[in-house]
């Protein structure tokens, strides 16, 4: 248990890990990713234990941008890392 007291940050991916791993098309060609919910209060738990969080991902997409900025308005201290911060 006191190993786990080191860990400062936690560092999420987005497909398969904070969504069901889908790409979904509507008919007019529009895609859409499944968050769920829970990833979300997961977030928040560990942000009020005192952890911070980030998502680390190789799509700039307006998806994953609206899901991260839903959850640093309910998690504050989360980041965003994309590729060229690599």
């Amino acid at each position: 248990m006191e190993n786990l007291r080191q860990i400062e940050l936690i560092v999420f991916d987005v497909d398969g890990t904070m969504t069901d791993g889908g790409m979904y098309y509507t008919e007019q060609g529009i895609s859409f990713k499944r968050f769920d919910v829970r990833d979300g209060m997961g977030i928040v738990l560990l942000h009020k234990a005192g952890l911070k969080t980030a998502i680390i991902t190789s799509e700039e997409t307006k998806i994953v941008q609206e899901r991260a900025c839903d959850m640093i308005l309910k998690a504050k201290g989360m980041s965003i890392i994309l590729p060229e911060q690599w």
